[in-house]
């Protein structure tokens, strides 16, 4: 058996006790293990019944009190067990506790399994001959409807889309897919959705490519790659991202699901390449161009683009620093050609006046005649509304303010971008936007993004929470939260699913 005492205290047996199971301690039948530590073990291989008199100490050797311990040791074989409390008589008003234990115990075990079936099955004909046909349909059936997992069936030519004779002669044929021509290693078909999905493909052969005659081959292979979908929720390192896209088999793309702060994108920099008024808003100081001569909206050597490769990456674990991949990434530029109408900023100097005088952004639940502006924290949009300006109302260009260029870089960590945004969120429904920018700790922000506004040369996309939309702000803006975005082989991490998220 083995007692153990609170922290702080010390267990051993009173000398009194030692000398009344001398002869038992001497030849072994109990052994007394650590007396003197906060556990008192005793191992018997005799069948009796035994009372031990145990002082409690402080660290310090002061007796605290002295208990008795009162226990039978019992052969695992007995079949009868005699009552302890009357073999003993006790009626003891010291003694503290009563235990039956065993002088041995087996030890089990059992074997935990489980087979999965795997998330799709899939199919393709075992050949295709041009001369009596000229299509073949890839189908894909969903077998387990909760995985959220996604399939990706890629194709290959083992002579690069030609066929060879016997003699050594070639021909080319081409395949397309929705009158898109087929590229070698192409995705033909990729699914999320229950059910079955299918993509027909579409040979040519033309005739003056196989003048000599003989029987032509070629051989195609088709590669499935089953992954986490898009939306899926994953737990690594205590930290929750969103996948936004899948790369190789094991290489995913993976969003912060929380905001880790509001980080100006460029504060003001002075001509010495100095920061100032970090974390304040100075609209009467902004300059519009960096120390370097670039706008003030360019990403590459941008105040946040450091923050992130160097602080947050070396904040970050050790082992997920080591599984995330450097990725080449690019700015692009967005013009605003629009807006929805049903939306508005309205303050106490607008026509009409904000309905509760703070200057905001209002959504009419009426209409154009009788309007009933509701604030943006208290409405309820219908699904599939649009947000204030929803990305069909703007235009993406390579170029940003005034011929700005943008370089292919190579980063860790870095901010989304608009379009990567898009593989995870509708940017054309209000409710599914603003959803997303509550994360998943449901804590409202705004958000910084990558790419440039061409309004002007210290302007930055962002997502704005009061609007429920894509918009546009000063790179000095202190208020917009980042959620940072990387590459990662989750091969080399623990990454457990958590949830799913439905953006779109």
């Amino acid at each position: 058996m083995t007692i153990t005492s609170l922290d702080g205290y010390n267990l051993s047996l009173t000398d009194a006790c030692k000398e009344s199971y001398k002869s038992f301690l001497d030849d072994g039948v109990i052994v007394l293990q650590d007396e003197n530590t906060s556990k008192l073990s005793v191992v018997t291989n005799y069948k009796n019944i035994y009372r031990l008199e145990i002082n409690v100490k402080n660290t310090d050797n002061t007796l605290v009190e002295t208990q008795n311990i009162d226990f039978q040791a019992l052969d695992i074989t007995s079949v009868q067990n005699e009552s302890l409390q009357e073999e003993l008589n006790i009626g003891d008003a010291n003694s503290k506790t009563i235990s039956s234990v065993q002088a041995s115990h087996d030890s089990k075990s059992l074997g935990v399994s489980y087979t999965s079936n795997g998330s799709y099955a899939w199919m393709i004909p075992s050949e295709i001959n041009l001369n009596k046909q000229d299509t073949l349909t890839i189908s894909a059936t969903k077998i387990n409807e909760e995985a959220n997992t996604s399939l990706k069936i890629s194709v290959s030519s083992e002579n690069g889309f030609n066929m060879k004779s016997s003699t050594g002669q070639s021909g080319a044929y081409n395949i397309t897919s929705d009158g898109k021509q087929v590229t070698n290693n192409q995705v033909i078909l990729e699914t999320t959705s229950a059910g079955t999905s299918t993509a027909d493909l579409k040979f040519s052969a033309y005739p003056g490519n196989f003048m000599t005659a003989g029987t032509y081959n070629d051989t195609l292979t088709f590669k499935a790659q089953n992954g986490y979908a898009t939306g899926t929720v994953l737990e690594i390192e205590g930290k929750k991202y969103i996948v936004l896209s899948q790369t190789e088999e094991d290489t995913y793309e993976l969003i912060s699901g929380e905001n880790i702060g509001n980080i100006q994108f460029q504060p003001n920099q002075d001509s010495n390449g100095n920061y100032y008024d970090i974390g304040k808003w100075n609209e009467n100081n902004m300059p519009s161009n960096r120390y370097d001569g670039q706008n003030s909206n360019v990403y590459e050597d941008s105040y946040i683009d450091k923050y992130l490769e160097t602080t947050y990456y070396n904040s970050l674990p050790k082992g997920l620093k080591k599984a995330i991949e450097a990725t080449q990434i690019k700015q692009a530029s967005y013009t605003n050609t629009g807006r929805n109408s049903k939306w508005r900023w309205l303050s106490n100097n607008t026509n009409p006046v904000s309905p509760d005088g703070t200057s905001n952004w209002f959504y009419n639940e009426g209409t154009a005649k009788n309007p009933k502006y509701v604030r943006y924290d208290k409405v309820t949009t219908p699904d599939g509304e649009g947000l204030a300006y929803p990305l069909k109302y703007w235009t993406k260009t390579e170029k940003g303010y005034d011929g700005q260029f943008y370089n292919t870089i190579t980063r860790h960590v870095y901010l989304p971008s608009v379009e990567e945004i898009c593989n995870l969120v509708d940017l054309n429904d209000a409710n599914k936007t603003y959803s997303f920018l509550k994360g998943t700790n449901n804590s409202l922000n705004h958000m910084c993004l990558r790419d440039a506004s061409s309004a002007s040369p210290r302007y930055a996309m962002y997502l704005d929470c009061s609007s429920h939309s894509l918009g546009d702000s000063s790179v000095a803006n202190p208020w917009a939260g980042v959620r940072p975005a990387f590459t990662i082989d989750l091969s080399k991490v623990n990454a457990t699913v958590v949830d799913t998220v439905k953006y779109k």
